[in-house]
This record gives C-alpha cells, sequence and structure tokens, in this order.
C-alpha cells in the first residue's frame, strides 16, 4: 500500500536547497519488500510550455527516508537517493529514474515507512531561460502510478485502496533568486519577566538581566529583535507594559512560573518555542509544546476581538537584497487576499513601507463558532473523509464550505449530523497539513494575515518574496465570565499569615470560544482605594503566592497590614471580564491601635459630583458609632456599625456620605467635623477628622 501527502511549498525562490515536495508512506500486508528505484515525473511549466521551458526547474531530486516522526529533518532523516537534473539519462524530459543508494534497497514491510522526495530549484531550464514564475511539482505517473515503484519481488501486487491522485505534490511557483520570506516569526531571546520589579522585562545577558537603559521618553528599553528600536508595548487587553513576541498585540506571560516570558502559539496554555531552521529554508521553526522537535509550516493561531480590524506582526526576512518595504493582506486561505482585495482593490495588497506590522481596517469579519474533533485525524489521511464534531449545528453553510481545524483549513461538501464530509485539506489552500488530536478546535471562520517583502535591487527595480502566511485569526467578540470566590489562606484558615506569604485563591472563569489567556490579580492595601495591579497569572493558574520573592515587586507584605485582592479573566482575543467581587481583607497581623487610616475621599468633596467615601481600618471586630457636625458644634448626622458588621468589621472598612443631613437636606458648603468612636475587647478610642464640602 502506498499514500502520498503534498508537503511542497506554495512559492520557493530560485537556487533553494532541500525543498520538501512529498512524503509517501508504504507498507505491505505481509511479507516484504524492498524499494529499488523510484519513477517521478515533473509537472507544471514543463506540460504546459513548449520544450525545453520548465526542463531546469529543479535541478536535483533526493529521496529521504524518514526516522520515524513523519516530519522531514535532514539533519535527523537518511537520505537513500539522489538523481541531477540532465547530468544523465536518469533525470531528463521530466521523468526522473531515482535509485535506492543501498545496494539492498529499502525495506518495506508490514510497518509503515516514510519517504521524503526533496528537490533543488535552479535558476535556468535547458534553453537558458529564467525559471522565475515557472509552476512545478512533482508526481507518480496515473493511473498506471504502481509500476513507478521498483519493487522485489516484482510481483508485489499493487493494494486496490491506493489513490493514485494523492501520490503528487502541488505545484510550487518558483520565485527570483532575490526574493525574501517573510516569517512569521523570528528567534526569540531569552527575556526575564520582570526582574528589577518596576513592570517592564529585560532582556538576558549571560544568566542576569540586562541593565536598564531608557528610550526618550523615559521607557525602559527592551530591543527583542535587534533592530534599535524598543518593544516596549501597551498590553492591547490591560493597558500594562511588555513585550509582544508572537505579533498579536498582547504582552507575554512567565507562563512556567520561572522568572521568564514565553510564548504560546496555539493557544493551549502550554510554552512554545522557535528553533533555528531545520530544513534549510532560511525561516525559524515554531515548536509547539517546547519539545524540541519543530512543527514545520506551523501558522500561529492567535483571536481577536474586533470584527472591524486586524493587528499582526512579523520577522523581518533574515537575509537577501536590501528591504525596499513589506505588504500586507488578508484572505480566508494562503492563496489570497479576497478579503482585503473588496476593499484595497486589485490583488489586495496594503504597504506597511519598512514596517513589520500593521493593523489593517475598515474590515467585515464573521465571528467564530467553535465545534471540538471527537476522532482523531492522520496527517497522511487523504480527502475525501469524514470527520465527527461534537455540535456541526453552528455551522451555517450546509454545503460547499471551509473550516479550520487547528491551522489547517479544510474543505467539506456536507453536514450529516455530527458527521462532516471532508474534501480537501491544507495544502489545497496554501497551509500545511496537521495530524489532530480528539478535542481539536474545528471553526466555521478564519481569517489569514498574509505579508510578504519586495527586495530593493537598485535602479528602482524591486523583486517581490512569496506571499507568506504569517497568522490564522479567529475573531471572538465576547469576554470571558468573572472568576468568583476569590479567597486568601486567611480567610480559609481564619489565623493572620504574619510573615507575609500567603496565597489568592479564586475559581476559574469560562470562556467557549477563545479560551482564558491569563487573570489580571489586583492588590488594594488597608484602605486605600487604589487598586494596583501585581500580577498578570496564566490562564491555567488559578491561584497566586503572594510574597514569595520571586520579582522585587512580590516581597513578603509587612506585618501588621490588611491587603484587599480582585480579579478578572481575559480571553485569548484580549477580552475582559467583569472584576471579581473583592476578597475579605487577608490580614499580615493585628495593628496595635485600635482604628488607623482614618480619611475621606475625595476631600475637600463636591457632592454636586458624588458622596464622599469615608474609610478606616479595625484591628478588630467593633462597635463604631460615627457622628458629623457643624462648626457651631451642631450635630449634622450620624451612623451606627455593629461590630462584625460592614463598618464594624476588622480591617478596612468604607461608607459613603452623600452630603445629606439626617432629614435628607443638602448641606451648605464648608467645613465639618467627623468624630469616630470605636468600642473593642481592650475599650474605646475616638478620633475626629475635618470634612470640606463644596457645593
Amino acid at each position: 500500500y502506498v499514500q502520498g501527502q503534498s508537503l511542497a511549498p506554495s512559492q520557493i525562490p530560485q537556487l533553494s536547497t532541500g525543498v520538501p515536495m512529498i512524503m509517501f508512506t508504504m507498507s505491505t500486508d505481509k511479507n516484504f519488500v524492498t524499494l529499488q528505484r523510484l519513477h517521478l515525473h515533473q509537472t507544471g511549466q514543463i506540460l504546459t510550455g513548449s520544450s525545453p521551458s520548465g526542463q531546469g526547474d529543479f535541478s536535483k531530486i533526493s529521496l529521504w527516508k524518514d526516522n520515524g516522526n513523519a516530519v522531514f529533518e535532514p539533519s535527523k532523516d537518511l537520505m537513500i537517493g539522489s538523481v541531477l537534473h540532465n547530468a544523465s539519462t536518469a533525470y531528463a524530459n521530466g521523468m526522473a529514474d531515482i535509485a535506492i543508494s543501498s545496494p539492498t534497497g529499502l525495506f518495506i514491510g508490514t510497518t509503515p515507512v516514510n519517504v521524503f522526495v526533496t528537490v533543488d530549484i535552479g535558476a535556468a531550464d535547458l534553453a537558458n531561460s529564467s525559471t522565475k514564475g515557472h509552476l512545478a511539482g512533482l508526481r507518480i505517473q496515473n493511473p498506471s502510478g504502481f509500476n513507478d515503484f521498483v519493487f522485489v519481488p516484482q510481483t508485489a501486487g499493487a493494494d486496490a485502496a491506493i489513490d493514485y491522485d494523492s501520490l503528487k505534490s502541488i505545484d510550487t511557483r518558483i520565485l527570483d533568486l532575490n526574493a525574501m520570506i517573510v516569517s512569521p516569526v523570528g528567534l526569540l531571546p531569552k527575556i526575564w519577566a520582570n526582574p528589577f520589579g518596576d513592570g517592564y522585562p529585560s532582556l538576558d545577558v549571560g544568566g542576569v538581566p540586562k541593565a536598564r537603559e531608557y528610550d526618550s521618553f523615559g521607557v525602559p528599553f527592551v530591543d527583542v529583535d535587534g533592530d534599535g528600536v524598543n518593544d516596549v508595548i501597551t498590553d492591547a487587553a490591560t493597558g500594562l507594559p511588555g513585550v509582544d513576541l508572537d505579533g498579536d498585540g498582547l504582552i507575554e506571560l512567565d507562563m512556567n512560573r520561572n522568572k521568564f516570558l514565553a510564548v504560546d502559539f496555539d493557544n493551549d496554555g502550554k510554552a512554545d518555542q522557535v528553533l533555528p531552521d531545520q530544513n534549510g529554508d532560511g525561516v525559524p521553526e515554531i515548536d509547539l509544546g517546547s519539545d524540541n522537535f519543530p512543527d514545520f509550516g506551523y501558522l500561529p493561531e492567535k483571536w481577536a476581538k474586533d470584527t472591524t480590524k486586524l493587528f499582526s506582526k512579523w520577522a523581518a526576512p533574515a537575509s537577501g537584497a536590501a528591504l525596499a518595504y513589506f505588504q500586507v493582506g488578508l484572505g480566508v486561505s494562503n492563496k489570497s487576499n479576497d478579503i482585503t482585495s473588496q476593499t484595497l482593490g486589485g490583488e489586495g495588497w496594503q504597504s506597511t513601507e519598512k514596517n513589520n506590522y500593521y493593523e489593517l481596517t475598515n474590515l467585515v469579519l464573521t465571528t467564530t463558532k467553535v465545534m471540538r474533533l471527537m476522532a482523531s485525524i492522520d496527517v497522511t489521511k487523504n480527502a475525501p473523509f469524514d470527520i465527527l464534531v461534537d455540535n456541526a449545528d453552528v455551522i451555517e453553510l450546509r454545503t460547499n464550505g471551509q473550516l479550520q481545524i487547528d491551522d489547517e483549513i479544510v474543505a467539506y461538501a456536507t453536514i450529516s449530523g455530527n458527521s462532516i464530509r471532508i474534501t480537501k485539506r491544507g495544502e489545497q489552500f496554501g497551509v500545511s497539513r496537521r495530524a489532530h488530536n480528539v478535542g481539536a478546535k474545528v471553526t466555521n471562520e478564519a481569517y489569514i494575515v498574509r505579508a510578504r517583502a519586495a527586495a530593493d535591487l537598485g535602479n528602482g527595480n524591486v523583486v517581490f518574496g512569496a506571499d507568506s502566511a504569517v497568522k490564522l485569526y479567529r475573531i471572538d467578540i465576547t469576554g470571558p465570565s468573572v472568576p468568583a470566590k476569590i479567597q486568601s489562606d486567611q480567610e480559609l484558615s481564619g489565623k493572620p499569615a504574619t510573615k507575609g506569604i500567603y496565597t489568592i485563591k479564586w475559581s476559574a472563569a469560562g470562556d467557549a470560544e477563545s479560551g482564558v489567556r491569563a487573570y489580571e490579580l489586583q492588590e488594594r492595601e488597608g484602605n486605600d482605594p487604589v487598586w494596583r495591579t501585581i500580577r498578570l497569572v496564566p490562564g491555567t493558574n488559578t491561584s497566586f503566592l503572594i510574597g514569595n520573592s520571586d520579582n522585587p515587586s512580590n516581597l513578603p507584605r509587612p506585618n501588621g497590614h490588611f491587603y484587599t485582592y480582585r480579579v478578572r479573566a481575559i480571553n485569548q482575543a484580549g477580552g475582559t471580564s467583569d472584576w471579581s467581587a473583592a476578597s475579605l481583607p487577608a490580614s499580615t497581623g493585628t495593628p496595635e491601635e485600635s482604628i488607623t487610616k482614618v480619611t475621606n475621599y475625595p476631600n475637600p468633596a463636591d457632592m454636586r459630583q458624588g458622596p464622599t467615601n469615608i474609610s478606616y481600618i479595625l484591628n478588630e471586630d467593633s462597635t463604631v458609632k460615627v457622628s458629623l457636625f457643624d462648626l457651631l458644634g451642631y450635630l449634622v448626622r450620624d451612623w451606627s456599625f455593629p461590630a462584625g458588621a460592614a463598618g464594624g468589621k476588622a480591617g478596612p472598612n468604607t461608607f459613603q456620605w452623600d452630603g445629606r443631613d439626617s432629614g435628607g437636606t443638602r448641606v451648605s458648603a464648608g467645613g465639618y467635623i467627623m468624630r469616630i468612636e470605636v468600642t473593642g475587647t481592650k475599650g474605646s478610642t475616638t478620633v475626629i477628622r475635618k470634612i470640606g464640602v463644596i457645593n
């Protein structure tokens, strides 16, 4: 049995080497055979042009035995045969006869064996004409394709289930040799999350944070990509400072709680990484899950919360001619900019000058509905086939549409219940095939951000590089649910944390579309009205350890204070929930005084703008009586709070005065005297405060 899968890129520059085109998967139903030779037939220009046009589009074809992971890795896979174009009759007139280099051939048994076919791209054909603009691919001859596999014993027969149409690559368009390839991401340096406690990251230099430098605006300078420009941004969700490593406008988090920033390309809550180029195309490889196995051709999946605009950033080309400018566009596949062509006209390209980022506007995008895959899909599975999802009812277009399974775009013909008939796989849409696990997200709408670079050849001449997919975006316009039940160790135990180290916990928020990316945790000391963010906690966690000294801003809290907390959820699109209700005060020990930090805000209070907040801290549950007098000593209003109730509980207490007396009449502008009497287990204490009123 033989099965094929196209690996060919949609575009590749001249003189590129080791470009993967096809993976053949071969096995027997019993016993074994040995593959001795393989015949491959060239497609594209060689079939449509006049001879010898196209002869030389590929200067070399090579065969590689996979190391077992179904991923082409020239440093790990074994080359088992190759042939040069026109060096002999073995590769001429569009047909290559490739001998297996081992005298005994390639062993094929009942366990499937993968063989990769790679090519080197030529610059000129036999007529000495440029190959630029040519389409070129490879295939097994159809319908007599099994004869192109030369096996021993020769009596080995073809499995009737072989799909000969699968035994081919898509045609690759050959670009100018100076063409630049745009990568979704570049290599990422090691970055400390917040080493100085000022809320800003810092590059790692020899295992320590780089000393602080500042730009002309006084902002800490962090140059991630070495272009001399500060890469600190304001987070699109929270407004906090940080750096965006995956180009979606959201700052990165310390996902592993190891003091360093990490990136999550597929939104699964696991840290990913970027590896140096592994297959010779000059583009770094994304490694999902940081398992040191590159996920070749993976397209970062991101979410946006706006239906009218999309921001994206990509890596600058690592090599090639001088950059003239970038262009960016948007489509529903990697074949065209069919979205931006509607507003920009032509091919839908928008110049970004030399900026490797841009926000496309004036868009009309559709929100995404999410399903989950109920049975896995193998990377080698060829269409047509059926998939099963948990809820196909969310798909409005019932026939002949597109879906996205993770970062792969597929076409479907029909839907029956929760079964969907798949008719095309990723390579037909300019993206890579994937293996998909149970639970993989299946969506009805997504958009491909595409970018290309124009190389400056001098004298006003430019050459465009490959049209590269840099992001797959889905749209989620709803925020996550509100986290609940925020509690401290002190509340759960009933005891203060006198060492100033304790855990804050909350219940998980939910988000059915993009998922929860992070939680923003805020703290307020005592009766201070100002909340301050102390950490963005990864969405996979629902607790945070206060005072564990993981950076200088998270030291143990001083003894004798009360701290209050609240949290909100942030989804992968940058949408936010409302804030949770505030926690009960978390104590680090009881203050000595019965009442402290008596204040009111605003003061003076303009009652036309709203009430003033009267606040104080009690060291224990106490009975509190508050009396308000004018400057002549007349009682204006009074309040009483029982011990343990709001206004009389241990910790910070706050109530409001609306500027009216006990009869409901608005008081005159001027000064007023507030007297607070506190009665607890150790006796009574009285404090006085002056309040100003403006009307």
